[in-house]
């Protein structure tokens, strides 16, 4: 006899694979050569550590203040520092090893979902054959394979971070049921090693011990070690103390790389009030799980209020409740939902992560278990309404289903394809995030600074005017925009500007606090030196103490204050209260390393560049993006020579960047025509 037809026994993992292969190149072949995007620039393009493989120590090591993605996580790293021995920084190739991975776990989740259904988490009046598991197994696959959610770790090339954590996951739990369930002592041994590489990728991953805990208490009868208690309890002792080093890995990874900096942890957030916006979190996941019509890159770093929060907090109690009695009622039945609590758990419970309170690449992994929850139960309803049916053709419910399964596809790649078009440029996805995410201040800032680190003041300008008829963004947009005018030497229509956020403030927030900083800045402008003064001990009033904005937010504006302080100091003439005053900055920038960047361009806006000069030094030294800041700032202050030395690193650091070839040449040649006595004092490149 011949070997029974796909149609009877099902698709097999690698099948279902190659199926996903051609429908996520259809999904994401425009979206390859996408922009670099927020952290991508911190991560892979100006990430020295990549640039060679060998020694392996700096790769894997990576240390960093500000929480960058790649920090504390050496396997991500890792994965960044092989992809540019591949081929450099080229966007098409940094987006197919993302693609790689995500179909790795595509036909992960594809293996794992078959083992689920055959060990009961189906409605048990679904009756299913092997062949019928594996269909829809094979659907379940394939769906999540192509929601447009995933362009969060796909397009979005850093959130690899993810992806990787995530595979480590499904590879960990997968040899755990394995080892459970047939008592094999290699599947064990895989399942350890697994959990621990998980331990260096992603913090995430501290959720593998607790999800093959959950696993094995709810399907332990059907395993075949049930009724050989000594076997059973090896196996056990071995796989649950093996998967202790997880943690344990995730532990000396942080002490030995300083982990995730001020981004993340106990101390960076509330955690009363982080815990209820994780509440609310959870619930708009699963809202872009079942309707991703509307995707945001960043939410921002907000912190809920109870009163807006509570609603939400008690529709999470009841949720969570729900699904605990229903695993204590029924464990293999609620087993997906508890994997899926599991999953979130780690990032959406109370360890504050405060660089972004809320981002949706964080239901990766946990949106799988809500599209099989999805795809059994329209599998339930279609067989029993083709059982209600009488006369029905027998083929009506598998083509029934096939074509949901195909309607639903076809829609997620559609959703898919237009969702890669917002990556194209940094320009288009942040004018998204503010369109579809209003609340949400740093989307406007990301999209403003785009302008103004080119120094494209008047774009700037036009961003945050179109942004002051958004109401959630009023205060935040008056302030840019008064740095905006500010910088374009427009004092008196920036004062107005800076005035009006702080008349139009509805609560003490951060936008008027950096708005002071921003007054007095002006107030030196306007040769009102003693106004400056004034404006900059307001901010030391005890009332600006009380409110709450996130820690960076405040420590920048008072960096800067500090700044324009000392501007105001040489205004009237006070040169040693000018020179006191700058050091107490630069020093103020050492305290607090994520102000260090905003002091530094403070100073060369004040002209006072022999300061801003010596805060780039070290920020260049971990972020080779603003070396050409470091260069410019040596060159106005008389420092020639270290300022053709930071050029000619900052071409070395990107060597196929023109722009850096081209600053390289000006500079030379201003040295040469200097020397010849042909060009000012002053002539920067």
């Amino acid at each position: 006899m011949g070997r029974p037809s796909v149609f009877l026994s099902g698709p097999s993992w690698w099948q279902v694979g190659g199926v996903a292969l051609v429908l996520l190149a259809i999904a994401y072949a425009n979206g390859l050569n996408g922009a670099f995007v927020f952290d991508d620039d911190p991560a892979i393009v100006s990430n020295l550590s990549i640039r060679r493989l060998w020694p392996l120590g700096p790769v894997l090591f990576t240390t960093g203040d500000t929480g960058r993605t790649h920090d504390g996580r050496p396997l991500v790293n890792l994965s960044f520092a092989i992809s540019y021995a591949l081929h450099g920084t080229w966007r098409p190739g940094l987006r197919l090893g993302n693609l790689a991975v995500h179909l790795a776990n595509v036909c992960l989740v594809c293996i794992l979902t078959r083992r689920l259904l055959g060990s009961g988490a189906a409605p048990h009046w679904l009756e299913m054959n092997l062949g019928q598991q594996r269909w829809l197994a094979a659907a379940v696959a394939l769906l999540w394979a192509v929601h447009p959610l995933h362009t969060h770790v796909v397009t979005y090339i850093v959130q690899r971070a993810e992806s990787l954590g995530a595979c480590f996951i499904l590879c960990s739990f997968l040899a755990a049921t394995v080892a459970l369930g047939a008592g094999s002592w290699t599947a064990v041994a895989l399942a350890v090693v697994f959990g621990i590489v998980g331990g260096f990728t992603k913090e995430t991953t501290v959720s593998i011990l607790p999800l093959v805990a959950a696993y094995d208490w709810a399907y332990h009868r059907k395993f075949v070690i049930a009724d050989r208690r000594r076997i059973g309890g090896i196996i056990r002792c071995l796989l649950y103390s093996g998967l202790l080093l997880n943690p344990v890995a995730i532990l000396a990874t942080a002490a030995l790389t300083g982990g995730r900096g001020h981004s993340a942890g106990f101390g960076s957030a509330p955690v009363g009030d982080y815990l209820r916006t994780q509440c609310m979190a959870v619930w708009l996941y699963i809202g872009r799980v079942c309707w991703p019509a509307t995707l945001v890159l960043e939410h921002g770093d907000r912190l809920a209020t109870l009163p807006e929060s509570w609603p939400w907090v008690v529709a999470t109690l009841v949720l969570v409740t729900g699904i605990a009695v229903g695993y204590w009622r029924r464990p293999a039945a609620f087993f997906p939902a508890v994997a899926a609590v599991l999953l979130l758990a780690p990032s959406s419970s109370v360890v504050p992560i405060a660089t972004q309170t809320v981002a949706e690449h964080r239901a990766y992994l946990a949106s799988a278990v809500l599209v099989g929850a999805g795809v059994v139960g329209a599998a339930a309803f279609i067989r029993r309404l083709g059982r209600a049916r009488a006369g029905d053709h027998p083929l009506w419910y598998p083509l029934t289903m096939a074509a949901v399964v195909g309607v639903v596809a076809t829609g997620w790649i559609c959703r898919t394809i237009v969702r890669n078009r917002d990556f194209r440029t940094a320009e288009t996805l942040w004018r998204q995030n503010v369109r579809d995410c209003p609340g949400n201040p740093r989307g406007l800032r990301n999209l403003a600074e785009l302008f103004t680190l080119e120094q494209r003041y008047d774009g700037a300008e036009r961003i945050y005017r179109e942004a002051l008829a958004i109401p959630q963004l009023t205060t935040y947009a008056a302030c840019g925009l008064g740095d905006a005018l500010r910088r374009q030497g427009r004092f008196e229509e920036a004062r107005d500007a800076y005035t009006f956020c702080l008349s139009s403030a509805g609560e003490a927030s951060a936008a008027p606090f950096r708005a002071l900083a921003g007054l007095a800045a002006v107030e030196v402008g306007l040769g009102s030196p003693d106004r400056a003064i004034a404006l900059v001990e307001e901010m030391s009033s005890p009332a600006w103490h009380k409110v709450r904005m996130p820690a960076s937010d405040r420590w920048q504006a008072m960096g800067r204050a500090m700044v324009f302080r000392a501007a105001a100091h040489r205004c009237r003439g006070d040169r040693k209260a000018a020179d006191a005053e700058l050091s107490r900055a630069v020093s103020f920038a050492v305290e607090e390393p994520c102000a260090a960047e905003t002091i530094a361009r403070a100073c060369d806006d004040m002209r006072e560049f022999a300061a801003a000069a010596r805060l780039w030094e070290p920020i260049a030294a971990r972020d080779p993006s603003v070396l050409a800041n470091l260069a410019v700032s040596r060159f106005e202050a008389g420092q020639i020579d270290a300022a053709i030395e930071a050029f000619e690193q900052a071409v070395a650091a990107y060597p196929d960047d023109p722009g850096m070839r081209a600053n390289l040449a000006r500079a030379r040649e201003m040295v040469r025509r200097r020397a010849a006595g042909k060009a000012p004092a002053s002539d920067p490149p």
